[in-house]
């Protein structure tokens, strides 16, 4: 998509017709619009937003007075902004009026058409025509106010932050998939409770609902948690890194990181010896109490060795070969049924053969190795109890001196340092508290699991003696499934997106940047900046305006790389103007040269919208050849000068006066410079 022009009427300051044509090459892709604040630059910027989608940025005042004020005094009541394009090839026109009469419900209409030549043809679902050209949920990234410069790189907004991820990829129809199937399943649930007509089903049903209710409160309540535990984190994370950066608390902090890093290896030393006494209890335990046991079973098997004193196991061998020889050891004649045979061969009776002897071995080795544990087994318990206890000492210890440093620090007489201190121990104690809240979330989710479990595996049992409830059933895990797999799918590309936009932004940066800087997405999408040694670097005002720009000219970016996506569960990218207020605002002149440089990179067609400030020699010159279009909002006052100073635009050798006074109405031209 390329903007052509955009025509207004009567549309905020901009009285009358007026038109602007926007730089469609490709090398010269950047139309550049000069104006001083309150002149209209945000309200051009919004007159296409709200154009295509009927929204505005979040920054735009009084969005509800739409009509220009001069033109309502001459009896007017529409204001309109008609936005000409090309996209695949083909030249459409949208229009959006406004109704100042109206009510608010009804107050605008949306046209669209196909232009072909001079004749302009009907397209009849403008809304989904425009959505088709760029999806409503990606389009606020293309348009950035920069006097809102922390949208994106305050650490508390990463919710923004990751709704612009997922906006991107174009999740709204897989959202409202997931959404849909979630209502369903719960449907389907109240339906088997109350059209099966069997109660015992009913009964099962109703608890299935009521825990799963449960469940479903619980995880909401876990997930709020989870984000104010984040927001304190870091909270805690920028005071701790703002005292440790302070000269008099430096020492101080360096100890007491020292101390927590050494606390939490005592943690893990204690964590090791609980599992080595949880091991000790079926190693060992058993060989404690097993003292009785193994003397009587040595006792047992002595006894077994010494019956018929023919040691075993070669008993039952050797009395066969006797008799199978005739003749016994005493050198006799033992005839087969003979007296001296039967004597004999009664042996057999009382000998052991080898499978005894060796069950017998086997015992006696098993009552020998227990006896060997038993005789060390207390000592090593009490070595590991010892140990226990000498780590739990160090650790309150080492909790002890952290608490002594942070006293320290709060009774230093420095002001500063003293309630920085005291803010950190107030979001310590909060972090604790939710820390708690959390834990005992978890632990009740923990046990209404397998009970919801158990009820889903009664409703099975009971369902198969019911056709109705058998189909519901069947219906309802189909659903869940189904909602399962999607969630687990968008998942996955919402971790495979976080990693290419944040390596995009890195690209970036490496351009645009005073010094080496890293930018790194947190697990819960909050954007930090990392120095080179890997620590956190605090970011000035301009610094945070340069982040959310490059955040999302990185978005913009994304989005190009995906125009030709084809996902059944995504919408594919789209490439579109990058429209950008006062970008350069908070940046220094270092930076603003260096950003502008890198402005036409960012995509096929970009507006800039700058002051005389912002727009100043050096930013022109990096702009340089790429300006392919160029104007100046005029403003036009029906009063007096009086003591108000002149403005002045200086380009190509000529001063401009952008501010003009005793003129028949007041309202903002729009003036070609190129």
């Amino acid at each position: 998509m390329k903007i052509q022009k955009v025509e207004l009427k009567n549309f905020r300051q901009f009285h009358g017709e007026q038109t602007i044509e926007f730089a469609t090459d490709g090398e010269k892709n950047v139309t550049l619009v000069h104006a001083e604040n309150t002149f209209g630059k945000t309200s051009l910027l919004n007159a296409v937003l709200w154009c295509l989608y009927g929204q505005v940025t979040a920054k735009f005042e009084n969005p509800d007075k739409i009509v220009n004020f001069e033109a309502i005094k001459e009896g007017a009541d529409t204001a309109e902004v008609g936005v000409q394009f090309e996209f695949n090839g083909k030249e459409y026109l949208v229009r959006r009026m406004f109704f100042n009469s109206r009510s608010t419900r009804d107050q605008t209409e949306l046209y669209a058409y196909e232009v072909d030549g001079g004749n302009h043809r009907v397209i009849r679902v403008p809304d989904i025509f425009v959505n088709s050209v760029m999806p409503k949920e990606m389009a606020k990234y293309f348009f950035f106010d920069g006097e809102a410069a922390e949208a994106y790189s305050s650490s508390t907004n990463f919710k923004a932050i990751s709704q612009a991820i997922r906006n991107i990829l174009g999740c709204s129809m897989a959202d409202t998939a997931i959404a849909d199937l979630k209502k369903l399943c719960r449907e389907t649930d109240e339906e088997i409770a109350v059209s099966v007509g069997d109660d015992s089903i009913k009964a099962i049903d109703e608890h299935l609902l009521k825990v799963g209710k449960t469940i479903d409160d619980l995880n909401e309540l876990h997930q709020t948690r989870k984000e104010e535990l984040v927001t304190f984190r870091e909270q805690e994370r920028e005071i701790t890194d703002a005292l440790r950066n302070l000269q008099a608390a430096k020492e101080i902090q360096a100890r007491r990181d020292d101390k927590q890093a050494e606390l939490g290896r005592i943690g893990e030393n204690i964590t090791e010896c609980q599992n080595e006494i949880v091991k000790w209890i079926p190693s060992s335990g058993i060989a404690v109490v097993s003292g009785r046991l193994t003397k009587d079973v040595e006792a047992f098997v002595n006894q077994e060795e010494m019956k018929g004193r023919i040691p075993s196991p070669y008993n039952e061998d050797f009395v066969k070969s006797l008799l199978e020889s005739g003749t016994c050891v005493c050198k006799r004649c033992l005839e087969p049924e003979s007296k001296e045979w039967k004597a004999v061969a009664s042996l057999l009776k009382k000998a052991g053969n080898a499978e005894a002897a060796a069950k017998g071995v086997r015992a006696r080795a098993r009552a020998t190795m227990l006896k060997r544990i038993r005789s060390t087994a207390p000592e090593v318990l009490m070595g590991i109890q010892t140990k226990l206890g000498r780590l739990v000492g160090m650790r309150d210890q080492v909790e002890q001196e952290i608490a002594q440093l942070g006293a320290q620090m709060k009774e230093m007489p420095i002001k500063e340092i003293a309630d920085r201190e005291n803010a950190l121990q107030k979001i310590q104690a909060n972090i604790r508290r939710i820390c708690g809240e959390i834990g005992g979330i978890k632990s009740k989710i923990a046990e209404l699991v397998p009970q919801k479990e158990e009820y889903e595996r009664q409703l099975e049992r009971a369902a198969r003696k019911n056709k109705e409830a058998q189909r519901l059933v069947n219906r309802r895990n189909l659903l869940n499934q189904s909602e399962q797999v999607l969630g687990g799918l968008l998942a996955g590309y919402e971790r495979e997106a976080r990693e290419e936009v944040e390596k995009e932004i890195n690209d970036i940066l490496n351009v645009v940047s005073h010094s080496h800087r890293v930018c790194r997405f947190r697990e819960n999408f909050s954007i930090e900046l990392l120095r080179d040694d890997g620590t956190l670097s605090p970011k000035s005002s301009g610094e945070n305006q340069l982040l959310s720009l490059v955040f999302l000219a990185a978005l913009v970016k994304f989005a190009a790389a995906r125009i030709d996506k084809d996902d059944f569960l995504l919408k594919p990218g789209t490439v579109a103007p990058l429209v950008l207020d006062s970008p350069l605002g908070q940046l220094d002149r270092v930076y603003q040269e260096e950003t502008a440089r890198y402005v036409p990179t960012l995509a096929p067609q970009v507006v800039l919208l700058v002051s005389s400030t912002q727009g100043n020699e050096r930013v022109l010159d990096a702009l340089g050849s790429h300006i392919g279009a160029e104007y100046a909002l005029i403003s036009e006052n029906h009063g007096k000068r009086g003591d108000k100073k002149p403005t002045y635009l200086k380009r190509g050798g000529k001063e401009i006066e952008t501010t003009l006074y005793g003129c028949e109405k007041t309202l903002t031209r729009i003036e070609r410079l190129k």
